[in-house]
C-alpha cells in the first residue's frame, strides 16, 4: 500500500531524474541555430512521433477511451486541429476545445441521435 511519504519519494526521484536533463537542454540550446540541419530533423522526428501517438489513441485507444466511438474521437481531434490553426497556435485553446467537443459529443451524441452509443 503505498502512503503519504511513497509519493513524495516518488515525485521526488522523479524530479531529480529528469531535472537536471531540462536544465541542460536549456544551457547547451542556447548556441544552437533553430534553422540548423540537425534542429530540423530533431523537429520533423518529434512532430511525427507527436502524429503516430494521436493516431494510436485513436485508432487503437488504451482503457475506458475505448468505450468512445471512432467517430467521437476523430470529430474531436478535427476541432482541436482547426482550433489551434484558426487562432494563431494557441495550443492550450486548442486542448481545451478538443477536450470540451470531445465531452460533448460524448454526452450529447446519443440525445441527437436517440440511441445509446
Amino acid at each position: 500500500m503505498i502512503n503519504d511519504l511513497s509519493i513524495w519519494l516518488i515525485i521526488l526521484v522523479g524530479f531529480l531524474a529528469t531535472e537536471p536533463w531540462r536544465w541542460a537542454g536549456v544551457f547547451f540550446s542556447k548556441n544552437l541555430d533553430e534553422n540548423s540541419e540537425v534542429i530540423l530533423w530533431v523537429r520533423a522526428v518529434s512532430t511525427a512521433l507527436i502524429a503516430a501517438l494521436i493516431m494510436r489513441l485513436l485508432l487503437s485507444p488504451p482503457g475506458s477511451l475505448e468505450e468512445a466511438p471512432l467517430v467521437v474521437r476523430l470529430l474531436a481531434v478535427l476541432c482541436a486541429t482547426l482550433t489551434f490553426f484558426i487562432f494563431k497556435k494557441r495550443l492550450l485553446l486548442a486542448i481545451a476545445v478538443g477536450l470540451a467537443s470531445f465531452l460533448i459529443l460524448l454526452w450529447g451524441l446519443p440525445i441527437l441521435v436517440g440511441s445509446p452509443i
